[in-house]
C-alpha cells in the first residue's frame, strides 16, 4: 500500500519556523561625533580633565601723558569627568544550541547587532542629557541678555506648543552670542515636527540640501530624519531627547510665567560647525567592542561588551533648549 497524507499524517511536520529573526525598527541615530568635541587623545588616563579658559579683553580710555590703566583678564576652568559605565552581557546554553541549532546563528548575529545599536543610542542619549542638565532648570540661562532655555509660547488651555516666534527668539539668542550662522542644528521631538507641520507660516524649506558641516558630518545622509531648515537651523527629528519634570520659566515672548508639564521634552539647539565651538566635549575611554568566552562549568557561551565615557559642557553659549509638551 502506498503512503499518502491521509494514512501517514503522523509523519507530517506540523509547523515550520523561519530561521530568520524579525527585528524591531531601530532609532535613526545622528553621528555622535558631530555632537561633541572629542578630547580622548588629550585625556588618556585619569578620571577628570581640567580645561583652562580665558575671557575677553576690556578696553579703557587714556589721557595724554598719563599712566595707563592696567587690568587683568578673567580666567576660568572647566572639567570633563568620566561618568558613564555601561555593559551588555548574555549567554547561550549548550542545551539551547543542541535543541535550536538552526536558529542560533541568526540569534547571535541579531543580538550582537542590537547590542551595538543600544550602545550607540545610549551615547547619543547621554550627550543630549548632558547638554540639558548642565543648564540651570527653571531659569532663562541668559547669555548676553538673551534666553538659552525657555518654554514654547504656543498652545491653548495650558498646552505648550512650538511656534515660529520661538524659533525667531532662538535665532536671536544665537546671533547675540556670536554663534556662526553655518552649522546650527535644532533637534526636535516628533511631536514638535507634528506641530510645525500644522503652522500655516511653514513653507517649503529654504535649504533642502544639507549645507556645510551638517552635510559632511553625518556618516549616512539617507539614515537621518531631516525635516527642513528654518531661520538658519537644520531641524532634525529624534526620539532620544531628555524628558524634564514640571518646570516654570518666566520670560521668552510672554511676560508672565510659562510652565511645562511633568512630561515635557527638551528640544535642543546647538552649534556643530567646528570642535572648538561645539557646546559639549567628551572622552571615550572604552569604546564598546563585542567579546565572547566559553564557560565550561556552566555549559554556555557568554557574550559581552562594556563601555566607559563622559561628557561635559565647554561652551554654554552655543546650546539652547526649548521646552514643549511631550
Amino acid at each position: 500500500m502506498a503512503h499518502t497524507t491521509g494514512n501517514s499524517d503522523a509523519l507530517i511536520i506540523q509547523q515550520i519556523y523561519n530561521t530568520s529573526l524579525m527585528e524591531s525598527f531601530d532609532e535613526q541615530l545622528v553621528d555622535s561625533g558631530l555632537l561633541f568635541n572629542d578630547r580622548t587623545s588629550e585625556f588618556p588616563e585619569g578620571d577628570r580633565l581640567s580645561v583652562n579658559q580665558i575671557g575677553d579683553v576690556t578696553l579703557t580710555t587714556y589721557d595724554e601723558n598719563s599712566p595707563l590703566k592696567y587690568s587683568g583678564i578673567d580666567t576660568s576652568r572647566i572639567y570633563l569627568q568620566l561618568s558613564d559605565k555601561d555593559a551588555d552581557g548574555w549567554f547561550i546554553t549548550d542545551e539551547l544550541k543542541e535543541d535550536a541549532a538552526s536558529q542560533i546563528p541568526g540569534l547571535v548575529a541579531a543580538r550582537t547587532r542590537k547590542s551595538a545599536q543600544a550602545f550607540r543610542q545610549k551615547m547619543v542619549t547621554d550627550i543630549f542629557r548632558t547638554g540639558v542638565n548642565q543648564q540651570t532648570a527653571g531659569q532663562l540661562n541668559l547669555i548676553n541678555n538673551r534666553p538659552h532655555r525657555f518654554v514654547a509660547s504656543g498652545g491653548a488651555d495650558g498646552a505648550r506648543k512650538i511656534t515660529l516666534d520661538d524659533l525667531r527668539l532662538l535665532k536671536l539668542s544665537f546671533d547675540e552670542a556670536n554663534i556662526p550662522a553655518t552649522g546650527r542644528v535644532l533637534f526636535v521631538d516628533p511631536t514638535v515636527e507634528f506641530d510645525l507641520n500644522g503652522l500655516a507660516q511653514v513653507v517649503t524649506s529654504d535649504n533642502p540640501q544639507f549645507q556645510g558641516i551638517v552635510e559632511t558630518g553625518f556618516a549616512d545622509r539617507n539614515s537621518m530624519q531631516f525635516y527642513r531648515n528654518i531661520y538658519g537651523f537644520d531641524i532634525m527629528i529624534t526620539t532620544l531627547l531628555p524628558v524634564v519634570g514640571a518646570e516654570t520659566i518666566t520670560g521668552g515672548f510672554t511676560p508672565g510665567a510659562k510652565s511645562v508639564g511633568a512630561n515635557g521634552v527638551a528640544n535642543i539647539a546647538m552649534y556643530v560647525g567646528d570642535d572648538d565651538g561645539k557646546p559639549l566635549m567628551g572622552v571615550i575611554r572604552r569604546a564598546p567592542t563585542a567579546g565572547m568566552k566559553r564557560n565550561d562549568d556552566l555549559g554556555r557561551d557568554e557574550y559581552f561588551a562594556k563601555s566607559r565615557w563622559g561628557f561635559g559642557t565647554q561652551r554654554p553659549e552655543s546650546i539652547a533648549v526649548i521646552l514643549t509638551d511631550k
